[in-house]
């Protein structure tokens, strides 16, 4: 068994060749949050603490999973969006801080028209941007377009899960779009 300490400075000298160190350090961090329930002054306050085996095995796992270059949040299962945390796997994308901003954006654009009674996500995916829309505004009526059938049963989880109604459907909507121009 090995102090946690170690197994930081661990990850650490295994993670920086692959993020640079301060992104490193914020995968470390979100692991030991969402795994060991860690906060980060814990990880400082706790450091000569004992980690049992089988954390330890969970934890070299994880590692392992980061150094073949899975990204933490599939590895975690989530990514936070907007505040929300969503489930992700390989089957959509991971939610993008630019996604944030395309949010933050849409919400000022109903905000200022104030009559919008419905949106329509298209490509839906994790269905993170629709929920956070919801979250921001429970009155509106929120669809999701997917032509992937795993990523629209994540993003019926995430709806469920965070309690934000919203209906998903399958639909190609480029090859809907291509045969509409050809009639």
């Amino acid at each position: 068994m090995q102090p946690l300490e170690s197994i930081l400075s661990r990850w650490r000298e295994k993670l920086v060749p692959l993020y640079d160190s301060h992104e490193a350090e914020q995968v470390i961090f979100l692991v030991m949050e969402e795994v060991m329930k860690f906060r980060k002054i814990d990880l400082s306050l706790r450091k000569d603490e004992i980690i049992a085996l089988p954390m330890q095995m969970c934890l070299e796992a994880i590692l392992q999973k980061l150094l073949e270059g899975v990204p933490v949040q599939y590895v975690l299962g989530f990514a936070w969006f907007d505040g929300l945390k969503v489930e992700v796997n390989s089957s959509v994308l991971i939610p993008r801080q630019e996604t944030e901003e395309l949010v933050t954006w849409i919400a000022k654009e109903i905000e200022a028209h104030g009559n919008v009674a419905s949106v329509l996500d298209v490509c839906s995916g994790s269905g993170c941007i629709g929920l956070a829309l919801k979250h921001h505004f429970t009155e509106i009526n929120v669809y999701g377009i997917d032509v992937s059938d795993e990523a629209i049963e994540i993003a019926k989880r995430n709806s469920l899960k965070l309690n934000l109604q919203e209906e998903f459907f399958k639909e190609d909507v480029l090859w809907r779009s291509c045969r509409l121009m050809l009639i």
